[in-house]
């Protein structure tokens, strides 16, 4: 892992399939270690970030794509783990801020959509689904938040989260 986090590691040195490779590696190593308590988990979240990003840049990975396999490692390693301030991937304000910097809608355009998402054109359903998929782990993640005023939206968006396709 350390040659993920150093200036080492470059793109070009596999090909997007691996880099993909590499992210779920990661990713099975940090919800495998959990029982350890000897876990360094700062380093373990920068070499996860370290390799989503190399996956995002070598174009195997979308924002949104990447940004999903976060929220929904972060839930996870909460619930087994517990919240971390510190470290990146622990840090459920972290997250929750992930989340409200992707969604693509607001929450008054969303529950429009959601409110007849039968009725809409495709494309509209595809937006909703990225909502949805964002939405799912965060709402899991909030159990570890205790700012009341985020809770409250969350809620709204929960109510919204219940009508998405």
């Amino acid at each position: 892992m350390a040659w993920l986090n150093s200036d080492c590691a470059q793109v070009a040195q596999f090909q997007p399939s691996q880099w993909l490779a590499l992210v779920e590696l990661v990713t099975a190593k940090m919800t495998d270690v959990v029982v350890h308590p000897d876990v360094d988990w700062r380093h373990l979240s920068d070499a996860y970030y370290r390799s989503l990003s190399m996956a995002k840049e070598s174009g195997v990975l979308s924002d949104s794509d990447s940004v999903v396999r976060s929220l929904n490692l972060t839930s996870v390693l909460l619930r087994r783990a517990g919240a971390e301030e510190s470290v990146r991937i622990l840090n459920p304000k972290t997250a929750i801020e992930l989340f409200f910097q992707y969604v693509p809608l607001t929450l008054v355009e969303a529950r429009r959509l959601a409110d007849d998402w039968r009725g809409i054109d495709m494309q509209y359903i595809r937006v909703l689904r990225v909502v949805k998929n964002l939405l799912t782990p965060t709402l899991r993640i909030r159990l570890f938040v205790g700012d009341e005023q985020v809770l409250s939206v969350l809620s709204d968006w929960e109510a919204v989260y219940l009508k998405l396709p």
